[in-house]
């Protein structure tokens, strides 16, 4: 409901504001000069005015929607950043592990090489105590 009075006050300031243009005393003027009767006058002045608050609309609609963009392209920049960030934090975390991979391999191989027996008894023990928690 809040958002149906705020526009009607904005819609309500440019209405205004286009009430206030020379419209009107431009309308006084030819009246004035053709010697226009009373009612055509009024009737002049209610077209006029409906005429104004028709473009008022249309001016507050304009603003809002230019507002509107702007919101929905703050969003996209937001969820583009978190994107970005999610992106980059996998990226990250896959780095990381290729990389504990690749010392995993280099240290199996240096122990591998040097040490053949204890390194065979060592992950046999380990994969031993492995099924023994299972």
């Amino acid at each position: 409901m809040g958002n149906w009075i705020d526009m009607g006050k904005a819609w309500g300031k440019r209405w205004w504001t286009l009430m206030s243009c020379a419209l009107f005393t431009f309308l006084g003027a030819v009246a004035s000069h053709f010697s226009l009767q009373t009612k055509t006058v009024e009737y002049l002045l209610l077209v006029i005015a409906a005429i104004l608050a028709f473009f008022a609309a249309a001016f507050e609609w304009i603003d809002e929607h230019k507002r509107h963009l702007a919101a929905v392209e703050s969003h996209r920049v937001s969820d583009q950043l978190h994107e970005n960030i999610v992106f980059g934090l996998r990226a990250d975390v896959a780095h990381l592990q290729s990389d504990l991979d690749q010392q995993r391999r280099q240290l199996e191989h240096i122990v591998n090489s040097n040490r053949p027996e204890v390194f065979a008894s060592h992950s046999d023990s380990l994969m031993f105590e492995e099924m023994e928690d299972s």
